[in-house]
């Protein structure tokens, strides 16, 4: 039986070829631990952020060897990796950048599009725009509400839905043919404005027996219109 035997040169050319074997070994070591970065920049004016990572800390090696081919110049590659990294440390850029003064001004000055990729040494430094960190923590502050629904969704009546209606006032409608106008007395809150008022359009079309429940995070507000409980 032959038996094929792989020399230095042809070890070398294999790693030319499948360039990916370097990356696929630091992907296997960020899903079994997070990966440690540093956070160089945080821009007040552009909203760029600059954060680096070490080669050994990705599984890499320890030189520039390891991203030696063109693969690793690509915006695939820098994409991919810069991304994983932010996911895996998303509370420490959220805790770093979403308490200037101005982050609301700085996320929807840019839109994030690609990751900047230089090297220096034994790190990589990695580019990107603060406007990232604001649509991936609202990414997972969805999925953490939908996942609360979910472990709820037996549930027969909430509370805030019975107690709310006791701070309804009255709505003044005005209307021409198809058209309606509201008048709709403030309260404490935003949500319960707003959950009377679209209770009173669906009413006035013809959407009877619906209640509007409106749940405020801290990016956007989420509606929910299901059938009235029945009163016992």
């Amino acid at each position: 039986m032959a038996t094929i035997e792989k020399t230095e040169n042809n070890v070398a050319k294999e790693h030319e070829v499948y360039p990916a074997s370097e990356l696929f070994n630091a992907i296997a070591q960020m899903l079994n631990e997070r990966t440690p970065i540093k956070i160089v920049f945080a821009g007040d004016i552009g909203g760029d952020i600059v954060f680096s990572v070490k080669y050994l800390d990705l599984g890499l090696g320890n030189s520039l060897e390891a991203l030696s081919h063109p693969f690793f110049r690509t915006n695939a590659f820098t994409n991919f990796l810069g991304e994983l990294l932010v996911r895996q440390n998303l509370d420490v850029f959220a805790e770093r950048v979403m308490v200037k003064r101005n982050y609301d001004a700085l996320v929807c000055a840019y839109n994030h599009k690609d990751f900047g990729l230089r090297t220096k040494g034994d790190d990589l430094f990695f580019t990107c725009h603060i406007s990232l960190i604001f649509k991936m923590y609202n990414e997972r502050l969805c999925l953490e509400i939908a996942a609360d629904d979910a472990k709820t969704a037996t549930a027969t009546v909430r509370a805030k839905r019975v107690k709310r209606c006791e701070e309804r006032e009255r709505i003044t409608t005005f209307t021409d043919n198809d058209n309606l106008r509201l008048i709709v007395p403030k309260t404490n809150e935003l949500r319960i404005c707003l959950e009377n008022a679209l209770e009173t359009v669906l009413n006035f079309y013809g959407v009877m027996e619906k209640e509007v429940f409106i749940t405020n995070n801290m990016f956007n507000f989420q509606i929910e219109v299901s059938a009235k409980a029945k009163e016992k």
